[in-house]
């Protein structure tokens, strides 16, 4: 595994660069297969357990008021690269092992070395280099989605406090708080 991580490196930086368009290929394919996931994930993760785990260990020590911040500083440093890393890995790693694996058994890549091309340059370079692009990608979006995740949260109690404190009523009311017949959600048909 260290020798192909040598190996990869080392054709990564020497000249010729002949694997523009299949780099471009691979990062769109990692896009297209990654977002979903890491969508579902960093909302289930985000919004879960951890919150109400922090938030019950801080009414211990009276300290609520403290839980923003925690939650930005655990995005920065555990949620955010873990998600990407756990998603990329699972769907993204998975989809370019079974793609070399079944040109390995096909017997592709010693056609090319037949053919006097590289196989680590043409094939493995334009991979790793697109990983690398996605994962800083997708790693600034949950980095984002972390940071920004308490105003959200905030802005849904308010709206929740709003509503509360108005009455969720549909439909018309008379001055003796009955409904007006024939009016459906504040509308008179």
């Amino acid at each position: 595994m260290m020798i192909l991580t040598g190996k990869t490196m080392v054709s990564a930086l020497r000249p010729p660069y002949p694997y523009g368009g299949e780099f471009v290929s691979q990062f769109l394919f990692a896009l297209r297969l990654c977002w979903f996931p890491l969508l579902i994930s960093t909302v289930a993760f985000g919004y879960g357990a951890p919150g109400l785990q922090a938030a019950n260990f801080l009414v211990l020590f009276g300290a609520l008021d403290r839980l923003g911040g925690f939650f930005v500083l655990a995005s920065i440093r555990e949620f955010a690269p873990f998600v990407t890393a756990i998603v990329l890995a699972g769907v993204a790693g998975t989809a370019i092992t079974a793609d070399l694996g079944a040109r390995k058994i096909r017997e592709e890549l010693d056609a090319l070395q037949v053919l006097g091309v590289d196989p680590i340059k043409n094939l493995v370079v334009p991979r790793f280099l697109a990983l690398m692009l996605v994962t800083g990608l997708f790693n600034i979006y949950a980095l984002l989605f972390g940071v920004f995740r308490p105003r959200v949260g905030t802005g849904l109690d308010k709206i929740e406090e709003l509503v509360r404190r108005r009455g969720c009523r549909c439909g018309r009311t008379g001055q003796d708080g009955r409904r007006v017949a024939g009016s459906r959600f504040g509308r008179r048909r």
